[in-house]
Parts: C-alpha cells; structure tokens; sequence
C-alpha cells in the first residue's frame, strides 16, 4: 500500500486556500491580458509563420511564410531560412507592438543576429469559447474548495479537490496575450499536467472509504512509480512547451496513450470499486463511474481531434468538451458529497414535466400575444404594454393550475407505472378507514407495503406496554422483535417527525427507509423498509406517499383503539346497568318482605 504523507486536515485546508488562490491569481492576469476577453486587443508579432527544424533543437524554426510588412522580410529574411530566438518567450510574439526581438537569422552556412521590433497584430476573436474557459475554471475551483472543506478527512476526498485545482491551471491557457502572460498561461498547464491525471488516479483507487481492495490494492502498491513518473514528464513537458524544445512529431501521440492509460487505470479502479460495493454505496459507486466514462470519452476526442482533424473540428469538439465535463462535474461533486445520489428517473420525471410546462406556458404567451395583436389595435404604447402586462399575469395566475393537469396527464401516459402504483396504495389507505380489527389492518397493511415496493421486506412496531417498540408485523430479516424507545433512530423520528434514511443514523437496525407513526406529536410506532431488490433506491414520490400511507395507519390504529375503549366502556356501562336493576329488584323485594312481617301477627318462638 503507498505510504501516505500525513497531513493534518487543519494543514490541508490551507494548503487548498493557497492552491486556490493561485488558481484564482493566474485567471485574473489571463482575463485582465487576454487578446479576446475584454475586446480585441493588439500584441507584436513577426508575422510570419515557422515549423520547427529537427527534433531537440531550442527556439529554432524554419520560415514558411511572411507577410510583406513583416520585420523579418525588412530585415532581408527569404522563406527557408532558420530563424533561433534569443528568449523563449519571443516565439509566441510580444506583449505590445514594437517590443525588440532579439534572433539568429540562418541562411545556408550564414549566420546573423538581428534585433527586430514586433509589429502589430490583432488576434482572431473567439470570446465566446474563452468565456466558457473562464466559466469551466471558475466551476472546477468551487468545486475544489467545496469538496476539500466539508471531507478534509477522506484522501479520495483530497486528491479531487485537487484535481479540480488543477483543472483551473489547465483549462485556460490560450486566450493570454503574447509574450509573458502567453508563457504564465502555457507554464501552469505544463507543470500540473501529469499532477491532473495523478491525482485523478488517486481519487479512483481510494474511492470511496480510502481502502483499497483487490484490483485497486494492486494499483495502490505501484503509486509511487506513478509519482516518479510525474516528476519526469512534468519538466520534460514544461521544457518541451515553454521553451520550446521540438521533440518530435510523435511525441503527442505519446503523451495522448499516456493520458489513455491514466483514463484506463481510473475507470478500471472505479469499476473494481463498484463489484466490491455494497448496498448503500453501489448507487453511488455506479454514478461516479459513469461520468467518468463520459469524461473519458471526451477527454480521448480531445487528443485525437488535435492529432487528426482540422482547426474547426478541434474547436468543435473543445466546446463540447468544455460543455460536457461542466454536467459530469456537477453530478459528480453531487455523487461524492452525498450519502446517497437521486433517482435518475425521477429526475428524468421531473425535467419531462417541467420542460413540457414551461414550453406550454411560453408557446400559450406567444399565441395570446400573437392575437392580441392582430384582434386588439392600439395606438397608445401604454395600453400596448397594459394589454402585455395583463396577458402575462394571466399566463403566471393560471400556470400552477396547467402544470397540475400537465404532470397528471404526462405521468398517466409516460410513467403509469407509477402513477398506478401510487394510486393502488391511495386506495388501499381509503378502504383500510374500514377494515374492523387491529390484526387484520396490520396484516393488510403489511401486504401492501410488499405489493408497493415489490417484495422489498418490511417491519411495524408499535409501542407496547413496557415502553418499548414491539413488533407486530414482520417480513424483513434481522428485525429484532423489540426496540428501545432511545434507539437512536427512535430518537430521530421523534425529532424529525418525517421518513428517515436509516443509514444516516447511528442505529442497530438493518433498513433503507424508516416511516414515522406520529399522532398529536407522539411517536406511537414506525414503519422499517428494506432495499428494493433490483438495488434501486426508492424515489422521493415513493417515500412521500409511503409517509402518508403510515400516518393514516397510525390515525386508524388510533381510530380502532378508541372504538375498543369505547365498545369496553359501553359494556361496562351495560353490565353496571344490569347490575343496577338486578339491585333495585332485591330491594324491592326485601322491602316487600319486610313489609309482610309487620302486617302478620307472628309470635316468634322462644
């Protein structure tokens, strides 16, 4: 296992704030000299376009080509000639037109060296593509600090906070200005590169409780070769880009199989993650290797269109990179950061329904506007715009109204499962009001919960007579017959008054879902549900429709307790009654009888 460097999480946090910060520094001079971002923006350069001469030469290139106003072609260069600058950072041009030069100018076995001034040059705009750079960092960087403040403790944790770091030193490094901000920008993404995969590596292999098994126990053990690796490529990189070292055409085929390898070991450790899951981190587990495969699959387009295709389709396939990983990143931190994720198809249900509606809304504004102005002529602009104004607030008024029929009519046709499901259960809740007897609701009541949540186990406790839950209704393994009224998820429920998860709570109870069974306040018993067996999780629809389900057991368990004590008290009145009578006629008859001795002269015996 590679030995890990111990940090404390006090120490971290502020060794964060610092990369951050920096992070935030670099975007700031990029964006104050950008050619493109603040409006277009004139830099120096030769203009004139090289290639490089021969591999491992430094700021060497030959002249392919040069406008007639250029300072090389003043300065009697022919195209062919060599061209060795004196400072790496003039190859990329100069901050400011008219900046000296200083270069080598070869000529067959000729040599001269030259100080030319730069001439002025206006870069391409494409403000739009940098602002969405400058947007995707400012993204990576809040999802840095986020992660990195609220799970300073878990080292997967740590390595993706720092990753996201290190998205901002490499997403936005071409918009600079020529010259030293051009190098700022190209220098941070050559020195965090391989320091953005590493730590991508990291994150996968100790995901998600930092102890790494099988597989990824294996890649574990060879991380240290991975970091001598990094602080190979990362000078090798920086000398190659910064001072422009030409290394040959292949080796950005290399460094695009190196990347493909680091994407190889990151979702093969995500995938061994996921087999070794088990039921309440699997969810998790599943959503976090798909959006990594999704940014693999951009990410890989991203090389190959560099090393294959042209300018427009490189372009192209950035913005859908730019825009993509910004999706899989918010899912992403969403995954990491939560216990558990969402239902994916409750949340494909919900931007179904609200997608359609807002649609509807503005397509009903547009045709209400439409014939208001082809019915309704006024020349008056403040009537225009009362007639506008008095559309749209009828449109606002009646759209809470329209979504209703809208959700219920879109969840009939496209999620009646569903909706047939939810309304079984109603309709049980509405007959249960009628069932007779204690046993038979609980039994009924638990046969349900099986139907609605296919075969998922459950278990009904209610609260006995010495103070503790008992369980009277049971088809969920390992429900313990009685539990303490301070169990911790006893607590919580009468805190909380709501569904709880139960993984969430310190607890010796084996459950997914515990539903209260309040009345006027008092936690009289709860409701246990297992996991669903197709490892679904159960939607935020279910649990609030399982929650009323169990408060209306608990109103009608009430109901029949108090019709019990008052069928008891009935009997008990009636039988006091009987008992009454029975008296009164025994004191009718002693009177009577005693009233017959007065009037009969009877001498008692002695």
């Amino acid at each position: 296992m590679m030995p890990r460097l111990s940090l404390s999480n006090a120490a971290w946090k502020l060794c964060l704030a610092v990369l951050a910060l920096l992070a935030l520094l670099e975007v700031a001079l990029l964006v104050a000299h950008s050619r493109n971002l603040l409006g277009p923006a004139e830099s120096g350069s030769l203009r004139a376009q090289f290639h490089p001469v021969g591999i491992l030469r430094f700021r060497t290139f030959a002249i392919d080509q040069f406008d007639a106003d250029s300072p090389l072609s003043k300065a009697g260069a022919q195209i062919g000639d060599s061209v060795k600058f004196d400072r790496a950072i003039d190859v990329y041009g100069t901050t400011h037109a008219g900046e000296p030069v200083g270069l080598s100018l070869l000529h067959g076995e000729l040599s001269r060296h030259l100080t030319v001034q730069s001439a002025p040059y206006t870069a391409p705009n494409d403000s739009g593509l940098e602002w969405l750079e400058v947007g995707y960092s400012a993204v990576g960087l809040a999802f840095a600090l986020i992660i990195g403040f609220k799970r300073p403790q878990s080292l997967s944790c740590r390595a993706l906070s720092f990753f996201f770091v290190m998205t901002v030193f490499n997403a936005f490094t071409r918009p600079s200005a020529a010259g030293f901000y051009y190098l700022l920008g190209y220098g941070a993404w050559a020195l965090t590169i391989w320091l953005f995969w590493a730590s991508l590596v990291v994150f996968s292999i100790y995901f998600p409780n930092d102890h790494p098994e099988g597989l990824r126990a294996k890649y574990a053990r060879r991380l240290p070769y991975l970091l001598i690796f990094v602080l190979l490529a990362t000078p090798i990189l920086f000398v190659s880009r910064v001072l422009s070292l030409y290394l040959g055409p292949k080796f950005l085929l290399i460094s695009a199989i190196l990347v493909s390898i680091h994407l190889l070991i990151v979702i093969s450790s995500l995938s061994d993650g996921l087999n070794a899951a088990n039921r309440e981190s699997k969810q998790r587990q599943s959503w976090v290797l798909l959006s990594f495969s999704i940014y693999t699959v951009l990410t890989l387009g991203t090389w190959f269109t560099h090393l294959w295709s042209s300018v427009p389709t490189q372009i192209f396939w950035l913005w859908l990179w730019l825009i993509g990983d910004l999706v899989v990143y918010s899912g992403l931190i969403y995954a990491v950061l939560r216990y558990r994720v969402f239902n994916f198809g409750f949340a494909i249900n919900r931007a179904v329904i609200y997608s359609l509606t807002s649609v509807l809304l503005l397509v009903s504004f547009g045709i209400i506007e439409w014939l208001s102005e082809h019915v309704l002529h006024f020349e008056s602009r403040e009537k225009n715009m009362l007639l506008d104004g008095g559309i749209a607030l009828a449109v606002f008024l009646g759209f809470h109204r329209v979504r209703r029929v809208v959700e219920s009519f879109i969840e009939r046709v496209l999620f009646s499962p569903w909706h047939h499901n939810e309304e079984s259960l109603r309709q049980f809740v509405r007959r249960a009001a009628h069932i007779t007897t204690r046993e038979a609701l609980l039994t009924a009541f638990g046969g349900e919960l099986e139907r609605f949540t296919k075969n998922a186990g459950h278990a009904i406790y209610q609260m006995g007579r010495e103070r503790q839950f008992d369980r009277v209704n049971q088809l969920l393994l390992n429900a313990p017959v009685r539990v303490d009224v301070d169990d911790g998820l006893a607590v919580a429920l009468r805190a909380e008054t709501a569904p709880i998860q139960v993984a969430d709570i310190n607890t010796v109870l084996k459950a997914e879902w515990a539903l209260p069974m309040v009345h006027r306040g008092n936690l009289g018993g709860f409701v246990l549900l297992g996991n669903k067996s197709n490892d679904e999780t159960y939607r935020p629809d279910e649990i609030e429709v399982l929650g009323f389900a169990t408060h209306q057991l608990a109103l009608d368990l009430v109901a029949l307790r108090v019709e019990q004590l008052e069928q008891y008290s009935s009997g008990v009145e009636h039988e006091a009654q009987i008992r009454e009578h029975e008296a009164a006629v025994l004191r009718d008859q002693l009177q009577a009888a005693m009233q017959l001795l007065k009037n009969t002269d009877v001498i008692p015996t002695r």
